[in-house]
């Protein structure tokens, strides 16, 4: 199992009722928001990012915490493909506390977040990283747009201008600004129901 920033609000705290070690023979928890999110230790590994907190490049969004705790989802995306899998290295406290490194030539070597992350891997890891994961920089570039921050409703790549059709959850009880007009039928945009990135195929 790997849990992708499990919920801690209106979850009880008891291990039957939550994620945790004894739900599977393997189990990897993913900590980006410490609002939406555990911060607690819930698995054989934990990784950390940017302490398990809000995520640096969520900040001055609409919802920062919401922000972070969704692009989880980016990181495990991210991870599907190693040459571009977050590198997490052992630490030494949970993840509120932020990073606090090991000499891991004493503890245990750096692993591959999420699909490549070895069985044996146990313990608390940590990742530093400030731009959003998944995000595609420039046209032809891995990822989707959905995980840029803020995603876009038509995205533009390097010197071409392309026109993309909005991949956005649609709300018809909203009542925020209407969307583009070459839609046919008006409706409205929830911002805080925006539909998360389909994972490749391994």
């Amino acid at each position: 199992i790997i849990g992708l920033d499990p919920a801690r609000p209106l979850i009880k705290s008891q291990p039957k009722h939550r994620l945790d070690a004894s739900d599977a023979e393997v189990v990897q928890v993913i900590h980006t928001s410490s609002t939406f999110g555990d911060n607690r230790r819930a698995g054989h590994i934990d990784i950390c990012v940017n302490g398990g907190r809000a995520q640096p490049f969520c900040h001055n969004t609409t919802n920062e915490q919401l922000c972070s705790h969704i692009r989880s989802v980016c990181y495990m995306a991210e991870s599907l493909d190693p040459a571009t899998a977050r590198v997490a290295v052992p630490c030494t406290r949970r993840c509120h506390g932020g990073d606090r490194i090991q000499d891991w030539k004493r503890h245990a070597p750096p692993v591959l977040i999420g699909q490549n992350t070895p069985d044996s891997a146990t313990g608390m890891f940590c990742v530093s990283n400030d731009e959003a994961p998944y995000c595609p920089r420039k046209r032809g570039d891995p990822g989707s747009p959905l995980c840029c921050v803020p995603p876009s409703l038509h995205s533009n790549f390097g010197d071409e201008e392309t026109t993309t059709t909005p991949e956005t959850t649609i709300a018809p009880t909203t009542t925020t600004e209407p969307i583009a007009t070459d839609i046919v039928t008006t409706y409205t945009i929830n911002p805080m129901a925006t539909r998360l990135p389909t994972l490749p195929s391994s």
